[in-house]
């Protein structure tokens, strides 16, 4: 026992004196350790405060009701009225709020007109323009409600009044649109247009519940072929009608009155769109609230309650309500769910927004785990490296191997506890700061969870533990005789090589899996994941020496020449001491490889969704009601439309008969869009000019034009595994037990033919789909009654400006304000406002490009911080290479070098070193970001997606010129201080430090 308590006591000393010794070293490398476990204090810290605040979450959005109940179906479905009924007379209930909820777009009435929005998503679905089914909601939910308090605090104005039409909005919404109390807004439905004034603002939940897994599937409520009913067919529209029509909007933005649609200018039409679904399955998180009539209004139909929110009285539990009303939910028809404080508590786990907090706290620890592995490991290999011979001399007045072992190992874990304990006061610190700058983004106060602090140490302890390994092994290896006789470097060459070899067979083994193996895709998958993804790793970890020398000798001699040094001096910079660059290397490698991978990958699968060269300039959708067929030559001769470049298209989305999901096909449906052949794909322009994979434009164009034939994308051809000559066939909508065939006539590729479908307005039953199928128009028109002109593809002439090109086809719309068409799950519907929604392929590409940049930026943050962490630990690598070749630098002040020649002598170290992070970085970046966009193509959201490897040499560029400066800004002070230093006293330091 006195044995080792001495062992331990001695390990305590020497480790003392090495830390009185090297103050510098422990202190950069703590401050490394620290900024890695702050950054996981400062991501973690956002989970934890959410999570901390789930129940105070779950009451908000509640509001000042106990239980809520909404239909078991698809979001957006509505409850029964007898239920509503039987609810409002349960003697336990002190309040009924039944709501309904629909999606619109909200604006600023004032600011709309004068004020034009540069966001290209906004322009797409902002504005005055309706919601467009299957586009993710940007504005706030439509909610009628005729409770007489607002269900959350209200923070300025009033509530909703009988007396007059008015609006309140939850205060987030209103922010992000700049209302205020006073303001008037514009809201827009698919049917029509209103403007309100803003009487109120209440508080916006802080947070939703996910509740998808009790209630069904997102979308609008689908009709069932019972609800459609049958056949419709467009009835005559006199000019008397149209002119009656044009009299009766709902208060319009000129606040005209509402009148009951004109008898005998009513149409009822086929095929038309099913309305926005609302995405949300309870209460809007963000809302407009408007009185029940007025909510009416302003969509044009009477629609069921989609919400039921209840108050119990006082001393009633929410338990023994919901065991006596589930039961009767669960039979009721359509089926009801019922939610009290429990369940969205539980439900407040699985938000999305938590979801991502929750990953990037992971992905944060494990980047600082591997940033603190690779710095403390740098730190410890140069100790081992400049005490060899102090280690020998321990070695030979009788400390044991052990004990060796135990001092590192001391080191690391001390460098691992200063680092943590730091961190999470450095954290702390950082939290408080924000909060004092913006209380918004912690109301409920800072503080540092239970798993901020496990999260934190698990990094810092777990990566000085990883890192200890091997300076130990090596520390462990030092002979007594060392002492005397210094050990010759052993030579790289053989080894170097055989890691060479060795680390490029592992790196191509996903290459293998992804891109030439005939294997399953779930076997692709578990071999891409579990064998290839690591085995890349450590293959690229074992590239980092024959990088180090490649670096040398390729760029040794010319920054030599630019920085004005004899190439000699440069010739073995950073070979010298091999470990100590290549931990350095390899720390400044964590952030930056996984920022070119992020871009790399993030880039290469935009690809797929930009626009294609095939695309029109735009397509119009003229909706809900459409066009006549008599009106295609006004559409024509809209200002701004080339004439002889405007091609009608019938639209319509059925399913497969028969769909079976498979990791290539996830989605039921596709786009039937109805064209005419030989415009569309004949002649030596064609309209649509699309690369054929398989068959011949000539053939197909003549096939379709006999009938009964289709052109299908690539993707879908792969999936289903169909060939030319091979049979499509389809449901229509309107009869699920009614079946349409088509003989495939051509296998094309439709690049970005995604989000285009997206926000074109095409998606007209169905928030996802598979794919674009072509057909003739007639062919499409007659199998599914559709009737009238609603879409029309178009190209435009640059020199009319937009605008009026959209206005004069919102004037064509417009005509047939005032008719009614069939609306799946809600009968017939009136058109007060009718849109022509023109959808520019520009727009839309620009829209993307943006979008993406900032989702891909937003993943490459946690990358950059990493790289510029690491960057600390060249900080040290230089302090210790200029310690280590004092006596040599000594020599060569003595021999007549300048101090500027001295200095850029210890800069040209740091650039080489940031030079081989930047080509170790490129070579893992590129690979995996390469080897991750061709697994794409085999399911998942990506599923048969075909994304070439495009390099954003830009971005990736300004990557590699952040590392090479880090570098180099860390390496002047220490260049300074060397440069300072007196020839004699470098020579002094003698070759002990060597």
């Amino acid at each position: 026992m006195n044995g080792n308590k001495n062992s331990l006591r001695m390990v305590f000393s020497l480790l003392l004196a090495h830390i009185r010794h090297q103050p510098a070293r422990l202190l950069l490398a703590s401050l490394a350790v620290i900024a890695a476990s702050c950054a996981v204090v400062w991501v973690v810290s956002g989970y934890d405060a959410l999570v901390a605040q789930f129940d105070e979450h779950a009451s908000t959005y509640l509001g000042r009701y106990d239980i809520i109940v909404v239909p078991k179906g698809p979001m957006g479905g509505s409850l029964p009225g007898t239920l509503i009924d039987d609810l409002r007379t349960d003697p336990a209930v002190a309040e009924l709020n039944a709501i309904t909820q629909s999606r619109v777009t909200v604006a600023s009435a004032e600011k709309e007109a004068s004020t034009k929005n540069t966001n290209p998503i906004a322009q797409l679905m902002g504005g005055s323009r309706p919601p467009v089914y299957g586009a993710p909601p940007l504005d706030p939910v439509l909610v009628g409600t005729d409770a007489g308090e607002p269900p959350y605090e209200l923070l300025e104005g009033k509530w909703l009044t009988d007396a007059n039409e008015s609006a309140v909005m939850t205060d987030l919404s209103a922010k992000r649109l700049g209302v205020s109390v006073g303001d008037m807004i514009l809201i827009t439905s698919l049917t029509n247009q209103t403007v309100l004034p803003l009487v109120g603002i209440v508080r916006e939940p802080a947070l939703s519940p996910s509740l998808k897994g009790s209630f069904g599937k997102k979308g609008g409520g689908h009709a069932t072929p019972k609800q459609i009913g049958a056949p419709q067919v467009h009835q005559g529209r006199p000019n008397e009608s149209k002119a009656k029509a044009k009299s009766s909007l709902i208060q319009n933005r000129d606040n005209s009155a509402i009148a009951p649609p004109p008898k005998g200018s009513s149409s009822q039409t086929a095929g038309r769109p099913s309305l926005p679904g609302v995405y949300v399955a309870g209460p809007a998180k963000s809302a407009v609230y408007v009185p029940m009539a007025t909510a009416e209004r302003i969509n044009g139909y009477r629609s069921p309650p989609s919400v039921v929110q209840l108050a119990l009285h006082e001393g009633t539990r929410s338990s023994d309500f919901l065991e006596r009303w589930n039961p009767r939910f669960s039979k009721s028809e359509p089926s009801a769910a019922a939610i009290d404080l429990t369940a969205v508590e539980a439900g407040m786990g699985k938000a999305r927004n938590v979801s991502s907090k929750k990953s990037q706290a992971y992905s944060a620890t494990g980047m600082a785990l591997l940033a603190a592995l690779f710095i403390i490991f740098t730190t410890l290999s140069m100790g081992v490296s400049e005490r060899a011979r102090e280690l020998a001399v321990l070695r030979a007045i009788g400390l044991t191997r052990g004990q060796v072992v135990a001092l590192i190992f001391s080191e690391s874990f001390l460098l691992a506890l200063i680092g943590w304990g730091g961190g999470l006061l450095a954290g702390f610190g950082l939290l408080r700061l924000v909060q004092q700058a913006q209380p918004d983004l912690f109301p409920g106060g800072v503080s540092l969870g239970i798993w901020c602090v496990l999260l934190t140490g698990g990094s810092a302890l777990g990566g000085s533990l990883a890192a200890a390994i091997v300076p130990a092994w090596r520390a462990a290896r030092v002979r007594p005789l060392d002492a005397m006789v210094p050990p010759r470097p052993r030579p790289h060459s053989r080894t170097t090589f055989l890691a060479t070899v060795v680390g490029i067979g592992l790196i191509a083994i996903n290459p293998l899996a992804v891109f030439v193996l005939q294997i399953p895709v779930q076997s692709r998958s578990w071999i891409y994941w579990i064998i290839g993804y690591p085995t890349m790793v450590v293959g690229f970890l074992l590239l980092v020496p024959a990088v180090i020398f490649l670096t040398e000798k390729c760029f040794g001699y010319l920054l030599a020449r630019v920085l004005w040094l004899d190439a000699q001096l440069t010739s073995t910079q950073i070979s010298a001491n091999l470990w100590r660059t290549i931990g350095t290397t390899v720390a400044l490698c964590v952030g930056l490889s996984l920022y070119v991978s992020t871009q790399t990958w993030g880039y290469a699968m935009l690809q797929p969704f930009l626009p294609g060269n095939w695309l029109p300039d735009a397509l119009v959708a003229f909706q809900p009601v459409g066009l006549d067929d008599s009106e295609l030559a006004d559409v024509r001769s809209v200002p701004g439309v080339k004439s002889s470049e405007c091609l009608p298209v019938a639209v319509e989305q059925p399913k497969f008969a028969d769909f079976r999901p498979t990791p290539l096909l996830q989605h039921n449906n596709v786009i039937l869009m109805g064209v005419a052949p030989e415009t569309a794909f004949g002649g030596k322009l064609p309209f649509l000019d699309l690369d054929f994979i398989e068959g011949k434009p000539e053939a197909a164009v003549e096939q379709m034009g006999r009938g009964g034939c289709c052109l299908i994308p690539e993707s879908l051809a792969k999936a289903l595994e169909l060939h030319l000559g091979d049979t499509l066939k389809l449901v229509t909508p309107k009869d699920e037990n009614r079946q349409v065939a088509y003989r495939i006539a051509g296998i094309v590729s439709l690049p970005g033919w995604h989000w285009f479908t997206k926000f074109s307005g095409v998606r007209r039953h169905e928030t996802r789909t598979a794919a674009i199928v072509f057909a003739s128009y007639p062919d499409v028109r007659r199998d599914f009654q559709l009737k009238g002109i609603e879409y029309c593809w178009l190209n435009l002439n640059s020199t009319v400006p937009r605008q009026d090109t959209e206005e004069a086809m919102q004037a064509l719309a417009q005509r047939h304000a005032g008719e009614t068409y069939l609306s799946p799950g809600h009968g017939q519907v009136m058109a007060h406002r009718p849109t022509a929604r023109l959808t520019t392929t520009k727009t839309l590409g620009t829209a993307i490009g943006h979008r993406a940049d900032s989702v891909i930026w937003g993943m490459s943050q946690l990358p950059l911080v990493t790289l510029a962490i690491a960057s600390l630990a060249v900080v040290n690598t230089m302090v210790s290479s200029t310690r280590m070749r004092r006596w040599e630098m000594g020599v060569l002040r003595s021999q007549g070098m300048t101090r500027s020649a001295l200095v850029r002598l210890v800069l040209a170290e740091a650039i080489l070193i940031g030079v081989a992070a930047s080509l170790l970085s490129l070579a893992f970046g590129l690979t995996a970001g390469w080897c991750g966009a061709g697994m794409a193509r085999y399911g998942g959201f990506f599923g048969g997606i075909q994304a070439p490897l495009l390099v954003p040499w830009r971005s990736i560029s300004l990557g590699m010129s952040v590392t090479i400066l880090l570098c180099l800004f860390a390496a002047i002070w220490p260049a300074i201080m060397t440069g300072r230093t007196e020839p004699l006293k470098l020579l002094q330091s003698g070759r002990g430090t060597m």
